[in-house]
């Protein structure tokens, strides 16, 4: 799911997606993204800062209830979003396209 809206105060953009991986996948992910400082602080479940433009992204993660397969598999899921302050809409939208590269997964 993403979901852009303007923030509460008007000067940003908010995305929203439900993914599906785990805390420690996520962490992973945010490390080839954003560096190795980035990628400890989502191991540690802290809100991730970075530059953006002229101005900042703050990615958060929340686990959310997982995904069963008739009871056989179980996929985990989570909640991350992407709050964008005082960034131009086409940086923002460069930024998420990294983004969203650094979160691909192969498929077969």
């Amino acid at each position: 799911m993403n979901e852009a809206a303007p923030d509460s105060a008007g000067s940003g953009i908010v995305i929203e997606k439900v993914m599906t991986l785990s805390q420690s996948e996520y962490a992973k992910s945010i490390a080839a993204f954003a560096g190795e400082a980035a990628g400890q602080a989502a191991a540690r479940g802290e809100p991730v800062t970075l530059p953006a433009g002229a101005g900042e992204v703050t990615i958060t993660f929340t686990k959310i209830e997982g995904f069963s397969f008739s009871g056989l598999i179980e996929l985990p899921r989570a909640r991350v979003v992407l709050e964008f302050k005082n960034v131009r809409q086409a940086e923002a939208h460069e930024l998420l396209h990294r983004f969203d590269i650094a979160f691909q997964r192969g498929g077969g």
